[in-house]
């Protein structure tokens, strides 16, 4: 059986300042059908992500080194993504494909 490959011409890129609080990297709100989703850890502090609220040392879902990328595995998660790093100071670099 063939495959069949989807195009998307759609995304959504932002930079999203380093903070030792809870950030927001992808709201999830519902506003776009997100596809695809990608962090750049664009800082020297490590990075914690949650797919999910309320991000902390002891609750998240991957800790993103410095200057590292990672790719959400598919089925994408389309919901509320948070984040906070080690120190501030950089950024991450976020882009929903829709």
């Amino acid at each position: 059986m063939p495959r069949t490959f989807h195009s998307y011409s759609n995304s959504l890129v932002r930079s999203v300042p380093a903070s030792e609080d809870l950030a927001i990297l992808a709201s999830g709100d519902g506003e776009i059908n997100r596809v695809a989703l990608t962090i750049y850890n664009d800082s020297d502090n490590a990075l914690f992500i949650k797919l999910g609220a309320d991000v902390s040392a002891s609750s998240f879902t991957l800790k993103l080194p410095t200057l590292s990328y990672w790719e959400c595995p598919y089925p994408v998660y389309d919901g509320l993504v948070t984040g906070f790093w080690d120190g501030a100071g950089g950024s991450a670099m976020v882009t929903e494909i829709y």
